[in-house]
């Protein structure tokens, strides 16, 4: 009987579960909105995971473009390195005669560095390993991201049409923007910044509480100053802007809790921070902070200093054409004409007002320290977006609450700061996207002005009044925020084919792997950590000057850099400047030829080893001899006819049917320069020009397409 009844509730809970979930089923079947989550949602998480993790270990795109580098990834993830390298994130406890240098900027990044260590450890040691991390952090953004909409649906979208389709259509846009792509597929600490950057926003979005949001954004605040990057400081200075207004609006009562719990909150992540920072390294936040002040306020090869009114409007310029604004100018262009005419309701709206202060703030912050802010606006970009929504959901409230300002003169003017981003980054300032932007690439992103242009000049020529619809965002039609916003998307998905997917490299990678041939020993350079990956190497980062030292003292030991010598400027640098009042210099045992290209050139890498300057010259006339041999030899055979002025050497090397003509040509592009070389020790390198050496590789380029159509 026991068993009897046994079976009877087995089926009774069966029958029960199925009831519940035939009744959920019903629902979902019910409700399109809920379908419509669930169909996009695993549609744009495979997309998500695809655009992240494919050609994850691909060469970077050109700096200019995306202003991402290699070497920069081994400096944000060095101690992760070191700890896989060293079995320690401070090599100085295991390293004998020389000193590994961790400045206070890399201590700071701890979250950083701990993820990549966990994807070092997960994945292996290799580029998945080392960039996988950031693809999960991409990730948590985008979740955040959408959880902040979501939450403005609910407080704004009351009554609004298409909220969620609208919703959808702003989360596939940021998925598929170029520099947001980037963000989760290279290590650098803007990702993890923007989870606080987002945290932040949704505590003053969802905590009531003026007390416990004060508390909580102190301790968020505080967690992304001392464990993430300095630089967040900013976050402090948006509460405080933000604080002012409250108090403007609600009161000193309500302003002053808010301030004073979020001192409170930040001053205990503060005291947690002291205690890590003293019990692993000996050193403080304030000491660390200062030394990280210091460095970004000089990060202009030592041109400029804090202060002064053209430093101040160089710095104003790149915050206002950052790579998610030179890539969003569409974008851009209608966020500056809404936010302008609802200047009132933003300030009465605290949640907006302190999306705003976080715009303001860090602009503030980059008018006194400019913290590399064209790639690491990326981490306030999703907020831009968050106000575009906000504009969405409120669009009939937009008449009733519009300032009186002119709508096409307000137009123009955005045009014209459009206008002048694209000639400030395209045409003026030398950072690298004069000479890393190709005509295409300019094109591309011209495209974007284009369509600000034609929605000005419709606005110039059109009644305002007759533009404004229910179905657009006032004060632009329907038809023309479709287009624009469809314009912007398309510059972002071109970009993205062209620089990330379209027909990568991987000559890093590959260089990482060749390296494998120096195992166990250790390269000294500032630049050698993310080419530790693939291999065994053991690299050795301090500054210049003390390997400089080092490597005066030892000849065996190997110095990792730029091995560009053949242009003139490494070859100044190593005699004249790291190697000042030394005997020694340095010059290229082997070097790596990569695709990446940084100021207009595909800049090489390689291991230098030490010289007598006294054998320099020797050094490059033996090497001159050698491959003008080689260009005179093949010239002859493509029946063609070298400098008759030059001297022909003996060729003492492998017969001509075994010459590799493929690596002939990469070295005589390098080395077709080299004629120059003594005329320049004898001159001044300071006198050397680029235009020489390039007119020089035209020639050579010209001579390979000949060249090449003989089999030898």
């Amino acid at each position: 009987m026991m068993e009897f009844e046994k079976h009877i509730c087995n089926y009774l809970v069966i029958m029960r579960n199925k009831t519940l979930f035939q009744k959920t089923f019903q629902k979902f079947q019910n409700d399109p909105d809920k379908k419509l989550w669930i169909i996009w949602s695993v549609l744009l998480g495979l997309v998500f995971m695809l655009t992240r993790l494919l050609f994850l270990d691909a060469d970077l795109p050109p700096y200019g473009i995306a202003f991402y580098s290699p070497i920069d990834e081994g400096v944000y993830g060095e101690l992760a390195l070191n700890y896989i390298n060293y079995g320690t994130i401070d090599p100085n406890q295991v390293l004998n005669g020389l000193q590994f240098k961790i400045t206070g900027q890399m201590i700071n990044n701890v979250m950083g560095n701990l993820a990549v260590w966990v994807g070092l450890v997960t994945l292996g040691d290799n580029y998945y390993g080392f960039r996988v991390p950031y693809v999960v952090v991409n990730l948590i953004n985008t979740g955040l991201f959408i959880l902040i909409l979501n939450t403005l649906r609910k407080v704004y979208g009351k009554n609004v049409k298409n909220d969620v389709t609208a919703l959808l259509a702003v989360v596939t846009y940021v998925v598929f923007d170029f520099i947001f792509i980037m963000s989760g597929r290279v290590v650098e600490p803007s990702a993890i910044r923007t989870i606080f950057v987002l945290t932040a926003f949704l505590i003053v979005l969802c905590v009531r509480n003026y007390v416990l949001k004060g508390l909580a954004l102190g301790i968020v605040i505080g967690v992304a100053i001392a464990f993430v990057y300095l630089t967040n400081t900013f976050l402090l200075l948006a509460v405080f802007l933000w604080c002012l207004l409250l108090i403007w609006k609600e009161g000193i009562k309500i302003g002053a809790r808010v301030f004073i719990a979020c001192a409170i909150g930040f001053f205990i992540m503060f005291i947690c921070g002291e205690l890590y920072y003293y019990l692993t390294w000996n050193r403080g936040i304030i000491a660390s902070a200062l030394e990280t002040l210091v460095s970004f306020s000089n990060n202009e090869s030592g041109q400029y200093n804090v202060g002064g009114l053209k430093l101040l409007i160089k710095h104003a310029a790149k915050f206002l054409s950052a790579n998610s604004v030179l890539y969003n100018l569409p974008i851009f262009y209608i966020f500056i004409v809404c936010s302008g005419l609802s200047f009132k309701r933003i300030v009465n709206d605290e949640n907006i007002a302190f999306a705003f202060s976080v715009l303001v703030a860090l602009g503030i912050q980059t008018l006194v320290t400019e913290d590399y802010i064209v790639r690491k606006f990326v981490m306030i970009y999703p907020i831009i977006w968050v106000v575009m929504y906000y504009f969405y959901l409120i669009r009939t409230e937009f008449r009733e609450n519009i300032c009186h300002l002119n709508i096409s003169h307000l137009k123009l003017m955005t045009l014209l700061i459009c206008g002048g981003i694209i000639v400030f980054r395209l045409f003026v300032v030398r950072d690298g996207s004069i000479y890393d932007f190709s005509h295409v690439d300019k094109l591309v992103v011209e495209f974007g002005l284009f369509l600000v242009f034609v929605d000005t000049f419709i606005s110039m020529g059109t009644r305002t009044k007759a533009m404004g619809t229910s179905n657009g965002l006032y004060p632009f039609s329907a038809s023309l925020l479709i287009v624009l916003l469809s314009g912007a998307f398309l510059v972002n998905v071109t970009m993205g084919l062209r620089h990330i997917y379209g027909s990568p490299t991987f000559t890093d990678k590959a260089i990482m792997i060749a390296l494998n041939d120096y195992n166990g020993k250790y390269l000294l350079g500032e630049y050698g950590g993310v080419y530790s990956l693939y291999n065994a190497t053991k690299p050795v980062v301090n500054d210049r000057e003390q390997l400089a030292e080092y490597i005066s003292k030892d000849k065996n030991l190997l110095y990792f850099d730029y091995a560009d010598d053949y242009i003139g400027s490494m070859r100044e640098f190593w005699d004249n400047d790291m190697f000042y009042g030394y005997d020694y210099t340095v010059v290229p045992l082997v070097r790596y030829d990569r695709d990446f290209q940084v100021y207009g050139s595909k800049r090489p890498v390689g291991l230098l080893r030490r010289i007598s300057k006294a054998k320099v010259d020797v050094y490059y006339e033996d090497l001159y001899a050698y491959y003008h041999n080689i260009y005179i030899i093949v010239c002859k055979i493509a029946g063609t006819q070298g400098d008759p002025k030059d001297n022909v050497y003996q060729l003492n090397e492998e017969p001509l049917e075994n010459f590799d003509l493929k690596r002939w040509e990469v070295e005589a592009i390098r080395h077709g320069c080299f004629n120059y070389y003594r005329e320049l020790r004898t001159n001044g390198l300071n006198e050397f020009s680029y235009q020489q050496a390039y007119k020089k590789k035209q020639e050579i380029l010209s001579k390979i397409k000949e060249i090449r159509k003989i089999k030898i």
